[in-house]
């Protein structure tokens, strides 16, 4: 039996390399404006800087129960470069 792939863009994955926490699919939604607003704003406290990927952890959070801390992550990923430009 063929293994089954997803089309993603030009590129074909087989099945079991497929990962749904990294695709991402396009969608049409509306938003009212103060809530996108808002989400403008605190995205560009993040080291990030994007609304879209504040959305879409506050929806995963939301959805999961998971809290993701951007800051937290960014500061983690600073540290262990510098621990590793140390080492290297």
């Amino acid at each position: 039996m063929a293994k089954k792939k997803f089309k993603t863009g030009d590129v074909n994955i087989p099945k079991e390399e497929f990962d749904p926490t990294k695709a991402k699919v396009r969608i049409s939604l509306f938003v009212d404006a103060d809530v996108l607003s808002e989400f403008k704003k605190a995205a560009k406290a993040t080291p990030q800087g994007e609304y879209q990927t504040l959305m879409r952890e506050k929806l995963r959070e939301a959805m999961f129960g998971r809290h993701i801390d951007v800051g937290l992550r960014e500061t983690i990923r600073e540290v262990v470069l510098e621990e590793l430009k140390k080492v290297g």
